[in-house]
């Protein structure tokens, strides 16, 4: 993750953003909300999530201690959330 990013997550360190993912159909069953892809490769989940509550179906980022890590919570929930866009060389 580029600086950039670690700075605005670091500046909200009390806050959870939403990272476009959901278990909703699927109880465990991780997937992308836009394109409905599973996960393939890199997860950041933090120790004991997901937790398995039927209840909890989207996925946010979250700190834990001074490490941003994924949790999954409530959709109903406030959170900031993050969106994708192509990178743009400088």
């Amino acid at each position: 993750m580029d600086q950039t990013c670690m700075q605005i997550f670091s500046d909200f360190h009390e806050t959870t953003f939403w990272l476009g993912s959901s278990d909703f159909a699927i109880e465990g069953s991780w997937r992308w909300v836009e394109t409905g892809t599973g996960f393939t490769g890199y997860t950041n989940w933090a120790t004991g999530f997901p937790d398995g509550n039927r209840t909890h179906n989207c996925l946010l980022m979250k700190y834990i201690g001074n490490t941003p890590q994924w949790v999954d919570y409530n959709c109903n929930s406030k959170s900031y959330y993050i969106c994708e866009t192509p990178y743009v060389s400088q």
